[in-house]
């Protein structure tokens, strides 16, 4: 369930469909959804999450969300760490 403001400012619940990838989720009863991004290369990088957590992370904000370390964007696709990086490296800390 879902809550939305009104052009008037007050918050009213709305029933919203699953996403269908969410219902592919739901009906598979796999334990385990690997999520993951591309790196600046084109290198998939991912890690796999609990079902139940990847399905707590898929709710709106500001109940969903997970983290995932920036340091995919500060490696080469020999997994070496760029040295002239502004936003992520070792530098930073990897945030």
């Amino acid at each position: 369930m879902a809550t939305r403001k009104s052009s008037a400012g007050s918050a009213r619940a709305t029933s919203v469909a699953p996403h269908a990838a969410l219902a592919a989720v739901q009906k598979s009863g796999a334990p385990k959804v690997k999520v993951a991004v591309t790196d600046i290369d084109g290198v998939l990088r991912g890690k796999y999450l609990h079902r139940d957590k990847f399905l707590g992370a898929a709710e709106p904000y500001p109940a969903g969300g997970f983290g995932f370390c920036d340091v995919v964007m500060g490696w080469d696709m020999m997994d070496n760490c760029y040295d002239n990086t502004t936003v992520t490296g070792w530098q930073h800390g990897f945030p």
